[in-house]
C-alpha cells in the first residue's frame, strides 16, 4: 500500500479527529463502507433494527461511522434522518436521558415531516424524566416495551428526585403528559414516524466509555424504543469493554444479544498496513536528519517490540504527532540534536511503559557514564548470567506492563547495546556521530528535554566543517569549541563527523588542532593531561590515514606545520611514527613509511630548534618532552651543545626545572591519591652532573619563586643530596 506524504500530513494535522472523507482513509476501507451504508439502508421500515459496529478503542469506529453516514446518501434509496448522539459528552444518567430524547427531537423538527414525530418525542422525554410521580408510570412503561422497570427507575432516581432542568423546559408538555399515558404517546409516535420519507438512524458512539450505570441505562432507551417501526440504531462499541460493564451489573454477554440483531466488525488493520503509515510518517518528519542505518534500526525496533505496541490506527497517528513535537525541541538549526530513532523509540517507551521511561536515567547512567565504564565487570553490574548490566536491564523490565515485558526488554536494548557487551571505540565514534542515547555525550537531554548542554551540538560540530575554506573562520570556532568543551572532547566530535571532511582543508584542520594542542598544554601546566596529547597524535593520524593519498601526506603534514606555527605536536607525532617503524617495518598502523620519515625528520627538528632560539621555549609545560624528542630526532650531543650555551641560571633554571615536575597517580581501591615528582634518571638525560646545580638552586630558595618552581628546586637539591649519599633514587612525592 502506497502512501502520498499529502495524506501523512492531512493525518498529523488531524491525528486525534475521526476522518470525514473518503480520501483521508488511510486503510482503504471504503468496501467495507459501501456494504454497511447498503445494508443500513436495506433495513424493512415495519419493525425497529438494531445493528452494532464492533472495534477495539482506537481501532477507528468513529471515523468509519462518518464515512458510512457520508455514504447512505450515495448509495440507492430513500437516504434516513440519522441522529448522531454521544452519551459520553453526559456526565449523569439524568443528562444522558434527557439528553437523548433532546437531540433526537431537534434533528426530527429540521425535516420533511417530521415536525410532529419530533413533538412526540419530546413527550416520551418528558414523561420518563418528569419528577417522582412519573416513576410509577415508568416503571409501567418499561413493562409494556419488554424491559424491567425497576432497573430504569433505580437509574434514574436522582434524575426523577425533584425533576430535571431539561424536562421543565418542555413546558406545556409536562401538563400534557400527566395526563397522557405511555400507550397514547407510543401511538402517537408510529402515527407519526410513518410521515417520514425514511428510516429514522439513530447512531450511538462510545458507548465504551461510559460508566456501567450509564451503559446499562443506554441499552434500556434503545430496547425502549425498539418496538417502533422505522427506529433503527447503529451502536459503536468495544465488545469486551461492553461486557466487562454489564458484567458489574450482574448480566452478560446474552444481555447484548437481546438487544442486538445485526453484529458488524471493523476490518482487520494488518501489521503491514499499520508499518507502512507508521513508516510513512516517520520519513514525512525526518527524512532530512536520517541515515540508511537509522532505518535499519526502525526495522528492528518494529519488529522486537513496536508491532505489538502501536495496533491501531490511532495509536501509530498519536505516537507521529507527539513525536513531531519532540523533533522541534531537539532541532537546531536544521541539525538534530538526538537520534530520530532513538528519539521515536523512547517516546514509545514514555507513552506506553512510564514507568520504565521515568526510571532509566537513575538506573541506566552507570551504564553510559564513562568513568563508571570499568566497574561494569565487577559483579555490581552483572547479573546472575554475567552479561553487562544484566541485574539493571531487569530491574527496569519489571517495571514495565504485564503485556509488554518482553517488548519493552527488546527495545531497552535497542537504544543501549551495552547490555551484554562492553563498548569498544568503534562502537562509542558511531554512537557519537549519530547523537545515541547510549552515550553519555547526550543520554540526559533525551530525558531532560534540552539541547544537550555537556557536548558540542550537532549544528557546532556543522559548523566546523562549513568554515573549512576560511581558515581564520576555522581558528575563532575552534577555540569557541575548545573553550566549551575542551581539546579531548572537540576532537573526538570531530573525527566522528570525518565523513563531511574535504581533504583539502586537511592542512587547516589540523593545523588548528596542533595550535590548540599546544594552548592546552600551557593551560594546564604540571597537571596536564597525557590523554589529550595522545588524542591529538591518535588524531592527526587518523585524518592522514583516511583522507591524503600515501604520496601526499609529507607536504600536507608539512603544509600543516607552517600553517600552525607550533612545534611539539608535529614532533612528538614524527618521534612516535619513527619509533613504531623501527619495531616492525611492516607495520600497517603509521600514517608514514620510512622514507617519508626521514623527509619529515628535519622539519621537526628546525620546529624545534627554532622554538629554543626563544625564551618562551624554557617556560613551555612540555619543555622537557620536547627536549628528548629533540634528542630522539636528533642527536643527545645536540641537546647537550645546547644546554652548555644556554647555561641556566636564576629564574630561568628553576622554570626549566619545573618542567620536569612528573604527574601520577595511586589508588588502594577506594581512593586516589595524585603524587608529584622530579626523577634524578630524568634530569640527568639532560644535566648529566646534576650536582654542579647546586649552589645556584640554593641561592634560588630565598627567591619568590612560584609553587612549582619552588617544588621543583627543593626536590632537585633532594636528589642531587640523595645521589651523594649513593641513596638508589626513591619517589619524592607532593600530595
Amino acid at each position: 500500500m502506497r502512501i502520498e506524504p499529502k495524506e501523512i500530513e492531512k493525518a498529523l494535522e488531524q491525528f486525534d479527529s475521526p476522518i470525514t472523507k473518503a480520501e483521508e482513509d488511510l486503510l482503504e476501507r471504503s468496501g467495507f463502507v459501501d456494504s454497511v451504508a447498503r445494508i443500513l439502508k436495506a433495513a424493512p421500515m415495519t419493525e425497529s433494527n438494531v445493528f452494532a459496529l464492533y472495534g477495539e478503542w482506537g481501532a477507528g469506529k468513529t471515523s468509519l461511522k462518518n464515512l458510512v453516514v457520508g455514504q447512505l446518501g450515495v448509495v440507492g434509496g430513500s437516504k434516513p434522518v440519522v441522529v448522531e448522539f454521544n452519551p459520553w459528552a453526559f456526565s449523569g444518567q439524568d443528562q444522558v436521558l434527557e439528553a437523548f430524547f433532546t437531540e433526537i427531537s431537534k434533528t426530527l423538527g429540521k425535516v420533511s415531516n417530521g415536525e410532529k414525530a419530533a413533538e412526540t418525542f419530546k413527550k416520551l422525554g418528558a414523561y420518563l424524566s418528569y419528577s417522582a410521580k412519573t416513576a410509577k408510570a415508568i416503571h409501567v412503561g418499561m413493562d409494556l416495551f419488554g424491559i424491567p422497570g425497576a432497573k430504569l427507575v433505580g437509574l434514574v432516581g436522582d434524575a426523577l428526585h425533584g425533576g430535571s432542568k431539561d424536562a421543565k423546559q418542555y413546558g406545556e408538555d409536562i401538563d400534557a403528559v400527566s395526563k397522557t399515558s405511555l400507550e397514547q404517546i407510543q401511538t402517537e409516535l408510529k402515527r407519526d414516524l410513518a410521515k417520514l420519507d425514511g428510516n429514522l438512524l439513530v447512531v450511538i458512539d462510545d458507548l465504551d466509555r461510559l460508566t456501567p450505570e450509564q451503559v446499562l441505562l443506554m441499552f434500556q432507551l434503545v430496547k425502549l424504543n425498539a418496538c417502533l417501526p422505522r427506529v433503527n440504531y447503529l451502536l459503536l462499541m468495544d465488545r469486551p469493554t461492553i461486557v466487562a460493564r454489564l458484567q458489574a451489573k450482574q448480566l452478560g454477554s446474552e444481555f447484548i444479544e437481546k438487544i442486538v440483531q445485526f453484529e458488524l466488525t471493523l476490518p482487520h488493520v494488518g501489521e503491514a498496513q499499520l508499518k507502512s503509515i507508521l513508516q510513512e510518517g516517520l520519513k514525512l518528519l525526518i527524512s532530512d536528519f536520517a541515515k540508511p542505518e537509522d532505518w535499519e534500526r526502525f526495522e528492528d525496533s518494529w519488529t522486537n517490540g513496536c508491532q505489538n505496541i502501536f495496533t491501531t490506527l490511532r495509536s501509530v497517528k498519536r505516537i507521529l504527532h507527539t513525536f513531531r513535537f519532540y523533533l522541534k525541541v531537539f532541532e537546531n538549526d536544521g541539525v538534530l540534536e538526538a537520534n530520530p530513532i532513538d528519539l521515536f523509540v523512547v517516546e514509545s517507551l514514555r507513552k506506553y511503559a512510564p514507568d520504565v521511561h521515568a526510571a532509566i536515567p537513575g538506573i541506566l547512567a552507570p551504564l553510559v557514564h564513562p568513568t563508571e565504564s570499568i566497574f561494569m565487570l565487577l559483579s555490581g553490574f552483572h547479573g546472575e548470567e554475567g552479561k553487562v548490566g544484566e541485574k539493571h536491564l531487569n530491574a527496569l523490565v519489571e517495571l514495565a506492563p504485564d503485556d509488554l515485558k518482553t517488548e519493552v526488554r527488546q527495545l531497552l536494548e535497542i537504544l543501549f547495546p551495552q547490555f551484554g557487551n562492553v563498548a569498544s571505540r568503534k562502537n562509542e565514534e558511531r554512537w557519537v556521530r549519530d547523537a545515541r542515547i547510549c552515550h553519555h555525550f547526550f543520554f540526559e537531554s533525551y530525558f531532560r528535554l534540552l539541547l544537550p548542554h555537556n557536548t558540542l551540538t550537532q549544528r557546532e560540530v556543522a559548523q566546523v566543517f562549513e568554515a573549512m575554506s576560511d581558515p581564520s573562520a576555522v581558528r575563532k570556532i575552534f577555540s569557541a569549541h575548545y573553550e566549551k568543551v575542551g581539546l579531548q572532547h572537540l576532537l573526538m566530535r570531530t573525527q566522528c563527523y570525518h565523513a563531511r571532511m574535504e581533504p583539502q582543508h586537511l592542512p587547516t584542520l589540523l593545523a588548528e588542532v596542533w595550535r590548540l594542542d599546544e594552548v592546552d598544554a600551557r593551560q594546564a601546566g604540571v597537571e596536564r593531561k597525557w590523554e589529550t596529547r595522545h588524542a591529538t597524535e591518535a588524531f592527526s593520524r587518523f585524518l592522514l590515514r583516511h583522507f591524503v593519498a600515501q604520496e601526499e601526506r609529507c607536504s600536507v603534514a608539512l603544509e600543516a606545520l607552517r600553517k600552525s606555527g607550533t612545534a611539539y605536536p608535529f614532533a612528538r607525532f614524527i618521534r612516535n611514527e619513527i619509533g613504531e617503524f623501527k619495531k616492525d617495518a611492516h607495520t600497517t598502523d603509521t600514517a608514514f613509511k620510512g622514507t617519508d620519515l626521514e623527509r619529515l625528520r628535519q622539519p621537526a627538528i628546525d620546529a624545534i630548534r627554532e622554538a629554543a632560539r626563544t625564551k618562551a621555549f624554557l617556560e613551555m609545560s612540555d619543555f622537557s618532552h620536547l627536549v628528548f624528542f629533540w634528542r630522539d630526532l636528533e642527536s643527545k650531543d645536540a641537546v647537550t651543545a645546547w644546554v652548555l650555551a644556554l647555561k641556566p641560571k636564576g629564574r630561568d633554571l628553576s622554570k626549566l626545572l619545573s618542567t620536569f615536575v612528573d604527574k601520577s597517580t595511586s589508588s588502594d581501591g577506594t581512593t586516589t591519591k595524585v603524587h608529584f615528582s622530579v626523577s634524578r634518571k630524568v634530569l640527568e638525560q639532560l644535566f648529566p652532573n646534576i650536582e654542579e646545580l647546586e649552589p645556584a638552586l640554593l641561592k634560588l630558595k630565598d627567591e619568590p619563586l612560584s609553587h612549582w618552581e619552588r617544588f621543583s628546586v627543593e626536590e632537585t637539591l633532594k636528589r642531587i643530596d640523595e645521589k651523594r649519599r649513593g641513596v638508589e633514587e626513591a619517589e619524592r612525592t607532593m600530595e
